[in-house]
């Protein structure tokens, strides 16, 4: 087998499970990887010095940069949002890694940057919602920015044009003044499981970008909703490109890079 060493966004550990299932791609990356010889371990199992080959996933965002591998593959997970993220993605085609994976299809040139969907935890699919509730659900934390092409202020307004039909989700609403105009009902624990109880959800990314769909998408489809509010991009692409199709997508890459 040949390991590769697999560095984490900040604060996450290799196929750690977490409560919000987002360990659910990497168990499934680790499976295909395996399949194909390739062992992906975590890095706290590497050593301090520069392996030869490795995943960077987001480490860019992190206070001190892990070593560069001589062979890497760098995957964003952060969606391409404007302001400082839209920046971070200028920057691309002068970062240092062997290849990169964007979801942002304008920083692609097939060389060394390369499309990828946004990775999504799978979930079943529900097909009878005979016992949900008529309310609409929205699942999402109360974050803020005035930027004119950023989607927050819009968000607002359209729960508000809701208004009672509406059951919001997420934290940070406490002391907003639209809880008042909403069902508000708290932190939610687990998406999927929350967006089952509904037959009707909302999907309001916080940007328009061509071909970006993240698991505000995906997650109330698996879960049996309609959308009764949908804002963003469609995506081009079916349910396993974010899932087997995603994981596949990487080993291939990993395993085009290993042979350089």
């Amino acid at each position: 087998m040949r390991k590769v060493v697999v560095y984490e966004e900040p604060g996450i550990r290799w196929c750690q499970p977490l409560d919000n299932d987002w360990h659910l791609p990497a168990l499934e990356l680790r499976r295909q990887a395996a399949e194909q010889g390739i062992d992906l371990i975590g890095e706290e199992e590497a050593g301090q010095n520069p392996p030869d080959c490795a995943v960077y996933l987001d480490a860019l965002l992190r206070p001190q940069h892990p070593p560069l591998a001589k062979t890497s593959l760098y995957i964003s997970i952060e969606p391409v949002v404007v302001g400082a993220q839209e920046r971070f993605y200028n920057r691309i085609l002068g970062w240092p890694y062997t290849r990169i994976l964007t979801h942002s299809r304008k920083h692609v040139d097939e060389k060394k940057t390369f499309y990828s969907p946004v990775p999504v935890p799978a979930y079943p699919l529900v097909t009878e919602k005979s016992a949900a509730t008529s309310q609409i659900c929205a699942i999402t934390a109360n974050k803020q920015s005035a930027h004119p092409r950023q989607l927050y202020s819009a968000r607002k307004d359209i729960y508000r044009s809701i208004g009672k039909q509406l059951d919001l989700w997420g934290a940070l609403w406490d002391g907003d003044p639209i809880t008042r105009e909403v069902n508000y009902k708290g932190r939610c624990k687990h998406n999927y499981e929350t967006y089952k109880m509904y037959r009707q959800a909302t999907c309001i990314e916080n940007v328009w970008s061509e071909g970006f769909a993240s698991e505000k998408y995906w997650t109330p489809l698996r879960a049996g909703c309609t959308f009764a509010v949908h804002v963003g991009w469609k995506p081009d692409y079916s349910f396993e490109d974010t899932n087997a199709g995603w994981a596949a997508g990487i080993v291939r890459h990993l395993r085009e890079l290993i042979q350089c």
